[in-house]
């Protein structure tokens, strides 16, 4: 029995150690898994930066949007997408049957006026002759008062249904020329060189006046459209100098700011228009850039810092943030301090006091963290 009460508490004992090593080692993984990864901000003021660099995209400088001045179904479209177009190309037709049967009625009728004019003339002509004639017998007291009266009337009939004929046939050509136009509007030519960077409508659409068929972009004419944050967009200038920087060229080229935008629609970004001071015949409409602006206007020294507002906790203490220290192998200790915040802007608070320059702050991940607990580092955030 006394064996048997002994080896139950070396069991106990066992038993007990075993929970104990297995306890330590849960431990030990829990504090290793409690290491968790937070984004976060580089401090900066906006003071004193002499450089920002932009994504951009590069666009046709210069695009037309073509369209028919008559309507009618779009019989065909000899050209495609990216295709270079000379000034006075053929770009679409539409279905001229029923303009070439106006025109060919308009002929007829101009014709027939035409024709009536002549005669009118011819008529005159007799008229006037037959007039004089009259006339100088009526002087020599060989004719009577009736008949050069009745000359005269006929004179006057004579140029009156001239005149008359001359209207229609102004009128008549006026219209010949007006469904020769429309004939020839059944054509769509380029009105310049360039390339064809979008087709809207396809073979056999109807369309109508003035409805844009394509756009034609001006050949090697090309800018870069970027967006500037509300935090920039004060320091840059009109003809700045700026460096595009076309990693897919492997190519850098001078540019300067042509256009400034006072909008921001949709809250995005200020829009900005760049142009170079020389094109290259491998830029495509589409190509993501880099805009390098090194010359920007200095702020003033005492610029505020700001700091993105996930980044800022508030409790009984006030307002405060979580400074990141380094330690070893690439982990960091999460420091709790306060800080005075001011006016709260779209891209973050304006902190007066209790942060510099250059400090890590912590911008998610906050609401597990506490005053010194050891953290490691996602991903930095755009500032």
């Amino acid at each position: 029995m006394k064996n048997k009460n002994s080896m139950i508490r070396k069991g106990g004992f066992v038993l007990l150690g075993l929970v104990l090593i297995i306890t330590g080692c849960s431990k030990k993984e829990q504090e290793k898994e409690s290491i968790r990864p937070v984004f976060y901000q580089k401090i900066s003021s906006t003071g004193g930066v002499n450089k920002i660099v932009l994504p951009g995209v590069i666009q046709y400088n210069q695009e037309s949007k073509l369209s028919f001045r008559v309507g009618g179904v779009l019989k065909s479209i000899p050209v495609v997408v990216g295709e270079n177009i000379k000034k006075g190309e053929l770009l679409a037709v539409i279905d001229d049957t029923d303009y070439l049967v106006s025109y060919k009625q308009a002929m007829a009728s101009y014709q027939a006026v035409e024709s009536s004019a002549k005669n009118a003339k011819a008529q005159l002509n007799n008229a006037k002759s037959n007039f004089l004639r009259i006339e100088q017998l009526y002087i020599n007291n060989n004719t009577s008062l009736s008949e050069f009266e009745k000359a005269k009337a006929q004179l006057e009939n004579a140029k009156s249904g001239l005149q008359s004929a001359i209207s229609q046939s102004e009128a008549s050509r006026a219209q010949l020329n007006a469904t020769k136009n429309q004939l020839n509007y059944t054509k769509l030519v380029s009105p310049v060189d360039g390339t064809i960077s979008k087709i809207l409508f396809e073979e056999n659409e109807s369309i109508g006046i003035g409805k844009p068929i394509m756009i034609l972009a001006s050949d090697n004419n090309f800018e870069v459209r970027a967006l500037v944050t509300e935090q920039w967009i004060n320091q840059l200038q009109l003809n700045q100098e700026v460096e595009v920087v076309i990693g897919s060229l492997n190519e850098t080229l001078t540019g300067v700011i042509k256009e400034i935008s006072p909008d921001a629609p949709g809250n995005s970004g200020y829009p900005i228009k760049i142009s170079f001071d020389k094109n290259t015949t491998a830029l495509k409409a589409g190509m993501s850039v880099k805009v390098h602006i090194n010359k920007i206007v200095e702020a003033d020294a005492d610029e505020p810092i700001i700091v993105d507002t996930d980044a800022v906790q508030n409790d009984a203490e006030g307002f405060f943030v979580y400074v990141l220290e380094e330690k070893e192998n690439e982990l960091y200790a999460a420091k709790r301090r306060n800080i005075e915040v001011g006016e709260l802007l779209k891209n973050g608070y304006v902190v007066h006091k209790g942060l510099e320059n250059d400090e890590l702050v912590v911008t998610a991940g906050v609401r597990f963290l506490y005053d010194g607990k050891i953290v490691k580092l996602q991903e930095q955030k755009a500032q």
